[in-house]
């Protein structure tokens, strides 16, 4: 609901439902008894820090499940972010070395395969020169990460999902024929 107001430019309204938001985050990660309940609510409270700016709580909450859960099954998605805010901070050596960790902790398991192939991005990226990583606007990921549908305020008909682009060359000139 939060970014509903925020698109409606009332930010007032939108940090108060951001606010209520974290409350019942926290309420549950406070009631959750198991370490994967705990690590999943936790994952879901650096999500909302992230979109709400806060990267040092992102920092110290992922870095809260990593090194507090780390039997957790959210463990690798945790590093994974990680290390995806460490690339948004330009941090590329700390998000490698919780790459190099991700290959290691799960070889064998498609974890490992994504931090592989996000090393290798970075590292080509840090080869580029600083005037071209200006201008490209390349971001690194790793994968399609679904999300909530936001529903247009105007019209109030849900946004498509991230995830939910056509993928093939005919669909997306479908789509543009449309």
């Amino acid at each position: 609901i939060g970014f509903l107001y925020q698109r409606a430019e009332n930010q007032e309204m939108a940090d108060q439902k951001f606010d209520e938001a974290e409350k019942q985050i926290q309420t549950n990660i406070d009631k959750a008894l198991v370490e994967d309940e705990k690590s999943f609510w936790l994952i879901n409270l650096a999500r909302l820090q992230r979109d709400r700016g806060r990267m040092d709580d992102v920092r110290q909450t992922l870095d809260t499940i990593i090194s507090e859960y780390p039997l957790s099954a959210n463990r690798s998605q945790a590093m994974m972010m990680r290390a995806e805010l460490d690339v948004s901070l330009e941090k590329y050596d700390e998000a490698i070395s919780i790459l190099e960790n991700v290959a290691k902790d799960y070889a064998n398991e498609r974890p490992a395969a994504q931090a592989v192939q996000m090393i290798d991005q970075i590292r080509a990226q840090m080869l580029k020169p600083a005037s071209a990583l200006a201008t490209t606007g390349t971001t690194l990921t790793t994968g399609t990460m679904p999300t909530a549908a936001i529903p247009d305020i105007e019209t109030m008909e849900e946004a498509p999902v991230m995830g939910d682009e056509p993928t093939s060359g005919a669909a997306i000139d479908q789509e543009v024929a449309l």
